[in-house]
């Protein structure tokens, strides 16, 4: 492959690699090698082909689970047909790569390999933005004491802050002595100097690090900003010890340092082994020196061996000979000057002065390089010599010379490149073609080598500029006559312009072009001259930076509004704690609070005046009990801060309840004998205190005396149980329009019995009303006769109440019996409807079968009804139950959502989805809509806007529970006023194997009754009816 195709390539500045049609790699450059991270053996052989590389891959897991073979093998197949792609990969090392392929025209492909790692935690951090996290710290205390490694911490002051056990141990200076101090170094010098974290706090400059540590120091591999050493202490134990000790920085949040830290580990035995193996080794070393001298000998290409000052110490005779040296004029401890000066006479080193050629090559091996450089002699060919040094613990202590007579090779060479450069340049075509970016690459006379249709597009040249062999200046021409550099004379912008390129130097810079488009171009020098350039479109990347300054902007400001909106919730919050304290202290009832630690803050001057406790003489203590019970235990107050479980509020309060009015309180009523001179009936309510975030922070605890009542309650005793005995009458009423409604519901002809359910309603209207009013006026009488019991009953006010509730019995009886009759009447009238059977249907054809028969109504009317349902959709259901319910919304949009108007549409839709486990069906109307007052009762029954013109009000909760109780399924509705309204049902495919027909029909009887039964009348306590 051509030199110049592969600088191409190794200059683009993604991943780049190039397959032929057989899958065997053409080319690839670095970059491909390192995103991909392929190691190195992969390419020891030679271009690995397509499959050794995905096979290498799913060997490491980047393909998932599986077998690495066949994934292998389907990678392949896919290769085999390429299409053009771009997608985005996440790999296991974290790196996001954006990937790109095209097909090539001869077959193969080419693929470029793009990191866009940074991009992607961008776009993170910016949505990102403004979101608090909690950082979790853990004590450096805690760390470092139970640290086996010695250890101790600097503050930025020089002062020891820690000096833990294991560094008292390997000193034996103890932390008491030292902590506080600037004396660190005691345990180390004999006279003051600064340790290694001393020189950290100091600024870490290299110099100084040096001038203490010299060769022995380094910087850490591990840590940022870190140093290392190893040293000799002869003042640690009996003999001295060797120690390996590190120091690095230690920073606030800000990254200011703050302090420093030093470790340190006794690496005394590693050094003695150390030592023992190197006696060991010179001891073979002398053993194997003649062996080597004797390879070294034989070997194939010229071996010279110099000491530190350049000077000779062994060659074979193949130095003499490539290089036609006289024999013997090098020898062992001469310098390597003498040589080189003689092939500086014989012109080696090419025209010019032969001693400054030789004071200048060797000032070059003094510096003792690793270099590879080629000379050709002047009787022809190549020789390449290779230099190496010998280094000695990191240190110059030789320099080896390797010289080989390549010429064959480069000939070869030579050939090869002459043979694949025809080959290759179409394939260098095509493949620059295919990259996304526009490109371009200019030869040493800045005359055009290649470029690709994106860079003609991106910049708008014509064609024939693309031609090779254009120059750069026609190019720089045609943008100064266009007015693309703006005003000024066309020869002098050019004249600069192509000056600027000459230098060839990198660049990278962004131009925005008269259509509006932001390219951002990228030239890179070619190492044998001219250079290469990339333009990338990033128009769109501009604008998201763009959006996201303006998106951190507005950020900003929001978190500037809250900010200051938090802060007026402070003073705002402030001011109502201090008004609830003057509320609490106010307030009438008797009223105590509890904090966190179940102690008192407040005991207002009613719970004095109750208890008869004095609040100086609780406030900030736990003895809230002492008030109440004669031995300690919990208040309600104490079990809500606590927490405890219904279990533990039992335990304490048998009458106990939770409260209907405040979320998490508790109620209860007792009897304390030791309040008054009868003692005392408290009702008491507990309820928790939360801060913001909805945790308990305490609990305030109120309490009613209701003696009083209590003692009015036991005097109506009697009245109660007679107003208990017409509440259960008027439950058999109830329960017996309830089954009547099931009754109802379960009859196929609900249209015959809509008029007969509105006139028996209309019936049961007039002895329920009356029977309500009676009941009604029974109870405020009852009140009125319990507030009189708390200021003095009168022998009249008695009669005059015991007259008013035989009248009331009298009529209350004789409603009841009335509505009963009715309601036996029309129990006969009923009769059962006969279960539907189950079967497989079509949706389609069942709709389209209901709208048929419901035509002859429709057609005298201005309405239509459109059905839009596959054809595929096939369930396992109830199609009777189903056909009633698309009946009655029909009925439901012509009766009501047209009333009045001259035209409308109703369209029936259904579609699959939950996995194909349900079906959507929808029936809409474009209607007058249901007002917003009227949409949550539409599925109570009895509930009409009709009443009186023939509506019964069971329409629509007959549809609810078919759709509920037979198919399984579930129904709302949305309507608007004056847009119409849309009921969707969301039903099961295969419907539930038995109809819930037991489940109570929507919203029946728990308005009044609250859901209880008879019998739930009669076996009510009587101190319910408080």
């Amino acid at each position: 492959m051509p030199e110049q195709f592969q600088t191409i390539i190794d200059c683009f500045p993604g991943g780049v690699s190039i397959f032929n049609a057989k899958l065997e790699m053409v080319a690839c450059n670095r970059m491909f090698r390192d995103l991909l991270e392929f190691p190195d053996e992969l390419f020891a052989q030679g271009r690995p082909s397509f499959h050794a590389l995905v096979l290498f891959n799913a060997k490491r897991g980047e393909y998932g689970p599986g077998n690495p073979e066949a994934q292998a093998l389907e990678a392949c197949e896919r290769a085999r047909n390429m299409q053009p792609h771009v997608f985005e990969r996440t790999r296991p090392n974290g790196k996001t790569l954006e990937i790109r392929g095209a097909p090539l025209p001869d077959g193969g492909f080419v693929t470029i390999y793009t990191d866009v790692s940074d991009r992607k935690r961008a776009e993170a951090d910016a949505i990102h933005a403004g979101i608090e996290r909690d950082v979790s710290r853990t004590g450096l205390a805690q760390i470092l004491g139970g640290s086996s490694v010695a250890t101790f911490v600097l503050d930025q002051d020089h002062r020891v802050a820690y000096w833990n056990r294991a560094c008292e141990n390997l000193t034996g200076v103890s932390a008491a002595s030292v902590l506080g101090t600037r004396e660190q170094w005691r345990p180390f010098y004999s006279s003051e100097r600064p340790v290694m974290a001393d020189l950290i706090l100091a600024g870490g400059a290299e110099e100084a690090v040096d001038q203490h540590y010299r060769t022995k120091w380094q910087h850490s591999r591990l840590i940022e900003g870190a140093y290392e050493a190893e040293d000799f202490f002869p003042n640690f134990g009996e003999e001295g010890r060797w120690v390996f000790f590190t120091a690095a920085p230690l920073r606030n949040e800000a990254g200011h340092i703050m302090g420093a830290i030093e470790t340190l580990q006794d690496v005394t035995e590693r050094r003695r082994a150390e030592a023992a193996l190197k006696e060991r080794a010179e001891q073979e070393n002398l053993r194997t020196t003649s062996y080597f001298q004797e390879v070294l000998t034989n070997l194939p290409f010229g071996v010279l061996v110099l000491d530190t000052d350049l000077n000779t110490i062994f060659w074979n005779d193949k130095v003499e000979t490539l290089f036609s040296l006289p024999k013997g004029s090098i020898s062992k401890g001469g310098t390597v000057r003498t040589s080189m000066r003689i092939l500086a006479e014989k012109g080696f080193y090419g025209p010019g002065d032969a001693e400054e050629q030789v004071d200048i090559r060797f000032s070059e091996l003094a510096k003792f390089p690793a270099s590879s450089i080629e000379l050709s002699p002047p009787h022809g060919g190549t020789l390449l010599v290779r230099s190496a040094p010998v280094l000695i613990n990191g240190s110059p202590a030789g320099l080896i010379l390797l010289q080989e007579d390549i010429s064959e090779r480069k000939q070869d060479e030579q050939r090869a490149r002459e043979r694949d450069m025809a080959k290759s340049l179409s394939v260098l075509r095509n493949a620059v073609g295919n990259i996304s970016q526009g490109i371009s690459m200019f030869d040493v006379n800045f005359d055009l080598v290649v470029c690709n249709r994106r860079f003609l597009e991106l910049l708008d040249f014509p064609d024939y500029l693309g031609t090779p062999g254009t120059p750069f200046e026609a190019y720089i021409r045609y943008n100064a006559e266009r007015g693309e550099y703006g005003p000024g004379d066309v020869d002098q912008q050019v004249q600069t312009r192509v000056a600027q390129a000459l230098r060839c130097e990198p660049h990278v810079y962004e131009r925005e072009r008269p259509d509006g488009l932001v390219i951002e171009v990228v030239g890179k020098p070619l190492p044998e001259g001219g250079f290469i350039s990339t333009y990338t479109d990033i128009t769109e990347r501009k604008q998201n930076e763009m959006a996201l300054r303006e998106l951190a902007a507005t950020l900003e400001l929001k978190v500037e509004d809250r900010t200051e909106a938090l802060r007026k919730t402070l003073t705002e919050l402030g001011t109502a704690q201090t008004r609830l304290a003057q509320i609490i202290d106010g307030s009438p009832i008797a009223a105590f609070v509890l904090d966190r630690d179940h102690r008192v803050t407040h005991w207002n001057s009613a719970c004095e005046k109750l208890t008869g406790v004095a609040a100086n003489s609780i406030l900030g203590t736990s003895n809230q009990w002492r008030a109440f019970y004669t031995s300690e235990r919990p208040m309600m107050a104490d079990l809500i801060v606590a927490g405890d479980s219904e279990h533990e509020v039992q335990r304490h309060y048998s009458k106990w309840r939770r409260s209907e009015i405040i979320d998490g309180a508790l109620e209860a009523e007792d009897f304390f004998p030791n309040f008054g001179k009868a003692g005392c009936w408290l009702y008491f309510t507990a309820a928790p205190l939360r801060n913001p975030a909805g945790r308990v922070i305490g609990a305030i605890e109120t309490l009613r005396d209701i003696t009083e009542q209590r003692r009015a309650e036991a005097g109506l005793q009697e009245r109660a149980e007679a107003l208990q005995q017409a509440l259960t009458e008027l439950g058999v009423v109830i329960q017996n329009l309830e089954q009547t409604q099931d009754e109802l519901v379960r009859s196929e002809k609900l249209a015959g019995l809509g008029s007969m359910v509105a006139g028996i309603a209309h019936e049961l209207n007039t002895p329920i009303g009356n029977s309500l009013m009676v009941a009604t006026h029974l109870v405020a009488t009852s009140k009125k006769m319990g507030e009189a019991l708390k200021t003095g009953l009168k022998r009249s006010a008695l009669d005059e109440f015991l007259a008013n509730t035989d009248s009331a019995g009298d009529v209350l009886v004789r409603n009841l019996n009335k509505a009963a009759e009715l309601v036996s009447s029309f129990k006969q009238v009923a009769v059962d409807q006969t279960s539907s059977q189950r079967r497989s249907f079509n949706l389609a054809e069942m709709v389209a079968e209901v709208v048929t028969t419901l035509r002859p109504t429709i057609r005298k009317t201005p309405y239509l009804i459109e059905q839009s349902i596959p054809d595929d959709i096939v369930m396992e259901s109830f199609p009777g139950p189903l056909g009633q319910v698309v009946t009655n919304l029909i009925n439901n949009s012509i009766i009501h959502g047209f009333d009045g108007r001259e035209a409308g549409r109703i369209r029936i839709d259904a579609e699959k989805c939950e996995g194909n486990a349900s079906v959507l069906l929808k029936v809409c109307d474009d209607g007058k809509g249901i007002p917003p007052d009227v949409l949550p009762r539409i599925f109570d029954p009895f509930f009409t806007t009709r009443l009186g013109q023939g509506g019964s009000g069971l329409g629509l909760n007959i549809v609810h529970n078919m759709v509920f109780s037979i198919l399984g399924g579930r129904i709302g509705v949305e309507s608007r006023p004056g847009q119409g309204t849309c009921f969707t049902l969301t039903l099961a495919m295969v419907a539930p194997e038995q109809a819930q027909s037991n489940q109570p029909l929507h919203g029946f009887g728990n308005r009044r009754t609250g859901g209880r039964r008879p019998e739930d009348f009669r076996d009510l306590p009587h101190d319910e009816n408080r």
